[in-house]
């Protein structure tokens, strides 16, 4: 502090959205945010599988995607059924389990290396790797 007082400045506020260079130090990259939520993905498959057994919706997304032809026609064509677990769009399903779904919220928001996102970011860190009826409720 005392180097400072042999120079002549002036302090002045900038919000942290005209503060670009702050945010930049400040922050993760998104890259490394999505690379921890991939990670996570693998490390939470077991229990995406086994929360699908408890589901009837996902029960019967299941049965219905090992029955039948998913092709354009189909309404159900942008599912797909893949080393047993649903998705969606190339998203992991996750079932209405909201341990589950909170368990994700928390590694993209919470954990230590997320960087703590606002709702925009998380969202579509998420919505990358996972989908979830009503997902953005």
């Amino acid at each position: 502090m005392k180097v400072l007082t042999n120079f002549d400045y002036e302090i002045q506020y900038r919000p942290g959205k005209e503060n670009i260079v702050a945010n930049a130090i400040s922050r993760p990259p998104i890259e490394e945010v999505i690379k921890t939520l991939t990670l996570v993905t693998n490390s939470i498959m077991e229990q995406v599988i086994a929360a699908c057994t408890d589901d009837k919706e996902a029960q019967a997304l299941r049965e219905i995607l090992s029955n039948e032809d998913t092709s354009k026609e189909s309404c159900y064509h942008q599912y797909q059924l893949k080393d047993n677990a649903i998705y969606y769009k190339d998203r992991l399903y996750i079932p209405n389990n909201q341990d589950l779904q909170r368990t994700i919220l928390f590694e993209c928001h919470d954990a230590p290396t997320a960087g703590h996102l606002g709702f925009d970011k998380c969202y579509e860190v998420i919505s990358q790797n996972f989908y979830w009826p009503r997902m953005a409720d």
